[in-house]
């Protein structure tokens, strides 16, 4: 059988298509785990209850991990119905994500999960440099999350506080109202009892002698009675005056807990500007990686030129050059992960 020999094509050209495929095979490894993890999911509600992990070792060949991962890739990246075209993600910005990369944002929330992978170039990076974004990101949420439920918990103590100082003036104003009838009421007493008084001494009253009697005895009890009152309005002052002293402690703790919730926002938002900074260290950090990148690609572009230039007059230079080929391959793989 005679070998016919075809015209050697530019090695950029094998190189980019090596790429190519690289790519095209890890992307459909994660939509092959997508759509795993669809079937698992419909099979565990069809399953009877307890026999889901027996079904998982004896038909599919699954750990119960194995299968989870699947699962959870399924609920995160899969697009919810099969369209025409086939299996597909929930959204383009997961194109060229790998089933690697995949796995490490699963702990990414939902709601900020398209972004996260736009703003770090995550198609790019590699799963230990993901691995560390995402860390990162849990740190900066964490604090986040911790300085809102102090400041939370600052704003709920100032309105119960607030709540308690409204208390203590409504408490305050209804002792004030106590005491002004009470006055009244003595005022009022003082008044009739010196009428009577007056009635009792009088010379040209009939029945002197009865009506002094009487009026000396309703006298001495009007007396008796504005000395209770009296008594009554002292201890009405007395808490008037402990109900001014708690709400002018009220107003204080009130004015504290605007104090310490105010610094908190402060510190809240210096917390943010350093998440800010951070992202934009980050940022730059990544443009920088990324120049890296391009000069390095292109003395490796370079050097393979040199070899194929070197590789056309070695003998056997094309067995040689389909081992670099696969070597290559090998190596773009190892960097994927």
């Amino acid at each position: 059988m005679e070998i016919v020999k075809t015209q050697k094509r530019n090695i950029d050209v094998v190189t980019a298509e090596i790429k190519s495929l690289c790519s095209e095979a890890r992307h459909m490894m994660l939509i092959y785990a997508i759509e795993i993890g669809r079937r698992l999911v419909e099979a565990k509600d069809i399953l009877p209850h307890g026999e889901w992990g027996d079904w998982l070792r004896n038909e599919v060949e699954f750990s119960q991990s194995t299968a989870n991962k699947h699962m959870k890739l399924f609920e995160k990246f899969g697009a919810r119905q099969i369209s025409l075209l086939g299996a597909e993600l929930n959204s383009e910005t997961f194109t060229n994500l790998t089933y690697s990369q995949a796995l490490k944002l699963i702990s990414v929330p939902d709601e900020e999960l398209e972004d996260f992978v736009k703003d770090n170039d995550i198609e790019h990076k590699s799963v230990r440099e993901i691995e560390r974004l995402v860390k990162e990101r849990d740190a900066a949420a964490e604090k986040a999350a911790a300085a809102e439920r102090e400041l939370n918990e600052f704003l709920k103590e100032a309105e119960e506080r607030k709540h308690k100082l409204e208390k203590e003036r409504q408490n305050t104003e209804e002792l004030r109202n106590d005491i002004r009838e009470m006055k009244q009421e003595l005022e009022k007493a003082q008044n009739e009892a010196e009428e009577y008084r007056r009635l009792a001494e009088d010379p040209e009253i009939p029945q002197e002698q009865i009506d002094r009697l009487k009026a000396e005895i309703e006298a001495e009890t009007k007396e008796k009675n504005a000395k209770k009152l009296k008594t009554a309005i002292a201890k009405a002052e007395k808490k008037l005056a402990e109900a001014e002293a708690a709400r002018q402690e009220a107003e204080q703790e009130a004015e504290k807990a605007n104090r310490q919730a105010n610094e908190e926002s402060v510190k809240r938002k210096s917390l943010q500007e350093q998440v800010d900074k951070l992202r934009n260290e980050l940022e730059k950090s990544r443009s920088e990686s990324l120049v890296r990148v391009n000069i390095l690609f292109e003395n490796t572009q370079r050097y393979i030129d040199e070899m194929n230039i070197l590789l056309d007059g070695v003998p056997d230079g094309d067995v040689y050059r389909g081992k670099i080929l696969d070597t290559l391959c090998s190596m773009f793989e190892l960097t994927a992960e």
